[in-house]
């Protein structure tokens, strides 16, 4: 049986509302509020391929994610980071973000692929451009890049990347 933990992520201030305007009873559908305007239109639900929370192997992986295109997700993203400190004490480090993209996006014909995020800090930027229209060519246009600064000291001090300089990259 495959383990499939959503994500949630809102990158501007949202309420989210079903139904679609309370003032108005006739209106089906989802609605959003942003900036005290009504935005509607079709929700999109993705998921968060497990990075960290046990070992997956990579058959698995395939199997999570055919399963998530299969029951009608929109989308797959996957977590870029170099390690993880577990409560346990053990440290674990995730499938690399970019092979893993375009090794899903072979196996995969509808679902989005995205990265949530990768951070600018770990890898060179014309890389990560260089990188991700490869994956989009691949994936025939389904490639979603986000990115981000990073945030986990811990990881780039165990790989010798300068933790203070991550923003002016």
């Amino acid at each position: 049986t495959s383990h499939l933990s959503a994500t949630y992520a809102w990158h501007l201030p949202v309420a989210l509302g079903w139904g679609g305007d309370p003032a108005s009873k006739s209106c089906r559908g989802a609605h959003f509020r942003i900036r005290n305007r009504w935005v509607f239109g079709p929700v999109k639900v993705g998921v968060q391929l497990p990075e960290v929370e046990r070992r997956v192997a990579w058959p698995e992986l395939i199997e999570m994610a055919r399963t998530a295109e299969a029951v009608g997700l929109d989308s797959i993203w996957l977590g870029d980071h170099l390690l993880y400190d577990l409560p346990d004490g053990a440290v674990r480090g995730p499938w690399e973000v970019y092979t893993s993209a375009a090794a899903l996006a072979a196996v995969t014909t509808r679902v989005q692929i995205g990265t949530l995020v990768s951070s600018l800090g770990f890898h060179d930027p014309a890389m990560i451009a260089k990188m991700a229209a490869t994956i989009d060519s691949i994936s025939g246009g389904r490639f979603t890049l986000g990115v981000g600064s990073g945030w986990n000291e811990r990881e780039y001090r165990a790989f010798g990347i300068p933790f203070d300089h991550r923003v002016d990259r």
